[in-house]
């Protein structure tokens, strides 16, 4: 990233925690500099410091970022070669849009918040219109049960639908291997 000033330029690189290419770039409501790295998200709270500070804010996210934009409700929007994400910063939050809520499959590759709250994009080559405040279908949580309970090395007597809590099992003290398998099933797609 280089920023002038005047007549001055300054380049910020690897030692400012931008050591791969900056894909996109987006300047929110409140000042900060949200930048996609990669598979990363980076904010820098004060762009307008003499010496640029970068924290990682979502890591891994397995797709490069493409483009960036902020809603009305203050999310910062993620597009990427694999498809959206919502990011609440208030609350660390992460939304993933999915064919359920409309988008298009493929690359996200522009992003523009419209003053009613919805936001235009561009995915697989084709426009849309996405209204993030519409809550997602399925979104309860998934109930999830113990599949299985394997004590050092004895798996115990289970039923095939699960149970909701482990009761009534007595451990010896020599038994400090244990091994619980959870399991969940969503109707939603991508969870």
């Amino acid at each position: 990233i280089v920023r002038f000033r005047g007549n001055r330029a300054t380049v910020f690189g690897a030692g400012h925690g931008l050591e791969l290419l900056v894909t996109a770039l987006l300047f929110d409501r409140h000042g900060n500099l949200w930048i996609g790295r990669g598979d990363n998200l980076l904010r820098a709270s004060n762009p307008g410091a003499e010496d640029l500070q970068v924290e990682p804010v979502l890591t891994r996210m397995g797709a490069t970022v493409v483009s960036l934009e902020q809603d009305k409700a203050g999310n910062i929007l993620v597009g990427t070669y694999a498809g959206l994400l919502s990011f609440d910063p208030a609350t660390g939050s992460v939304r993933r849009f999915s064919s359920f809520e409309g988008l298009p499959s493929g690359s996200v590759d522009a992003l523009i918040a419209e003053p009613d709250g919805t936001v235009l994009l561009t995915a697989g080559g084709t426009l849309a219109r996405l209204d993030p405040a519409v809550p997602a279908r399925g979104t309860r949580e998934p109930r999830c049960v113990v599949g299985a309970l394997r004590i050092g090395a004895r798996t115990l007597p289970w039923p095939e639908t699960g149970l909701d809590r482990i009761e009534g099992l007595d451990i010896s003290p020599s038994e400090n291997q244990i091994e619980i398998e959870l399991v969940g099933v969503s109707s939603r797609l991508g969870e």
